[in-house]
């Protein structure tokens, strides 16, 4: 799944 922050960046974050 992906996070969207307000700075425009995106964090892509891969739990297992």
């Amino acid at each position: 799944m992906f996070t969207i922050h307000q700075n425009g960046e995106i964090y892509i974050i891969h739990r297992a």
